[in-house]
C-alpha cells in the first residue's frame, strides 16, 4: 500500500477523532515530536466522567532495515512544556529486509489526565525512514 492510499484510508478515522496531530518519523538515530494536542480543548466536560484514549497509527515503513526501529511513545505534561513519558508505546521493527508492516494501537490515558499530551518518536541506527509516512496521533472519547 503507498502512502496516499494508506492515508485515503483514514478518512473515516479522521472524521471521527475530537484531535488529530501528525509529524514525520525522524530520520535514523534521531527524535521528533509530534504537536501537542490539548485535551481541555476538546470540549468535553471536565467533571471526572471523561474517559480520554490516544490512537497512535504508524504506517507502514519500508525504508527500515533490519532490527531498525521507529518507537512512538505517548508523552503528557500539565504546563505544554515539561513533558514525562507514559506507559503507551508503540514499535515498528523492520525485518526480512523488507522494513515493517504499519500498525495502529488504541490505549486509554492514564488518570489523571494531564492537560497536554504529545508523541515522541526515536528512530534507531540505520536507514533514513523519514520520508515513508508520518505517525499520527488522535485524541478520542473512550
Amino acid at each position: 500500500m503507498t502512502y496516499n492510499e494508506f492515508l485515503a484510508t483514514q478518512r473515516a478515522d479522521w472524521e471521527a477523532a475530537i484531535l488529530r496531530a501528525t509529524k514525520t518519523f525522524p530520520p535514523n538515530s534521531a527524535t521528533n515530536y509530534s504537536p501537542t494536542l490539548d485535551l481541555w480543548a476538546a470540549k468535553h466536560p471536565q467533571d471526572g466522567s471523561e474517559k480520554f484514549s490516544v490512537r497512535v497509527t504508524l504506517p507502514a515503513s519500508a525504508s527500515l532495515a533490519n532490527a531498525q526501529t521507529i518507537t512512538a511513545t505517548i508523552q503528557t505534561s500539565s504546563d505544554g512544556t515539561n513533558f514525562s513519558d507514559t506507559n503507551l508505546i508503540t514499535t515498528l521493527t523492520g525485518a526480512g529486509g523488507i522494513g515493517s508492516a504499519g500498525q495502529t494501537v488504541v490505549q486509554a490515558l492514564p488518570k489523571p489526565y494531564l492537560q497536554y499530551v504529545r508523541s515522541k518518536m526515536v528512530a534507531t541506527s540505520g536507514n533514513d525512514p523519514s520520508f515513508d509516512g508520518m505517525v499520527i496521533l488522535d485524541l478520542l472519547f473512550a
